[in-house]
């Protein structure tokens, strides 16, 4: 299988070891519902199932279009419960326009780990279905993406969570709760045995010492990083 993709991503040569990460990932993680998530990660996938009480009975394609109806009108937060509801359904785990969905709904709510996971999913999933053009557009979101935030490599199934506090003049809601999932080790995965979090751009105090951390930037807080 990665023969058969690698053609497919040779294009995209920005950031070419992040490409590689990325295919790794899709191809290690194989088939099933929402993967790339790991620890408590798993909660930011489990809905309380707002959209009905058995979604996985209700029609996909259905809930798909009420989702791009919410997003078409500014309204994600109506949008969320959709998504959570079907997260747990095998239709939606295999379901490239879903995860796609998911992964728009929670970048604009600024839960970034849940937005990369999604995202890498669906790259997963339409490299399995041989959805050459779907695997394009996937490939400019995640770069578009790793542009936009801040990398941050450390935490994980053996490591404790990086110390990472903001240092700016204002915490919004949104930056202290990226930083509630770095404190939690509710890490996700870059590539196989390679795990990290998102965070917004920002001034931050990381190990005591204060950084700016401008959009695009990556740092590395595992032992003996950077």
């Amino acid at each position: 299988m990665l023969h058969e993709l690698s053609p497919l991503l040779s294009a995209w040569t920005v950031r070419s070891s992040l490409a590689l990460s990325l295919l790794m990932l899709a191809v290690a993680l194989g088939c099933g519902c929402p993967s790339g998530r790991t620890g408590a990660q798993n909660s930011q996938f489990s809905g309380s199932g707002a959209a009905s009480t058995d979604p996985c009975h209700r029609s996909l394609d259905g809930d798909l279009r009420t989702i791009r109806s919410r997003l078409e009108k500014k309204r994600v937060q109506e949008a969320r419960p959709y998504v959570e509801a079907l997260a747990g359904c095998p239709d939606a785990g295999e379901s490239f326009e879903y995860l796609m969905l998911a992964a728009q709904v929670y970048e604009e709510l600024g839960e970034l780990n849940a937005a990369w996971t999604a995202a890498t999913s669906a790259l997963r999933e339409a490299a399995r279905q041989g959805e050459s053009a779907v695997i394009s557009e996937l490939q400019g979101r995640l770069e578009k993406f790793t542009e936009h935030y801040v990398r941050i490599d450390g935490g994980g199934p053996s490591s404790l969570a990086p110390r990472i506090r903001y240092a700016g003049a204002v915490l919004d809601d949104v930056t202290f709760a990226q930083l509630e999932v770095v404190a939690e080790n509710r890490y996700v995965e870059f590539a196989p045995g390679q795990w990290g979090f998102w965070l917004y751009p920002g001034r931050y105090q990381v190990g005591g010492v204060d950084r700016v951390m401008k959009a695009g930037d990556s740092l590395d807080v595992r032992p003996g990083g950077e």
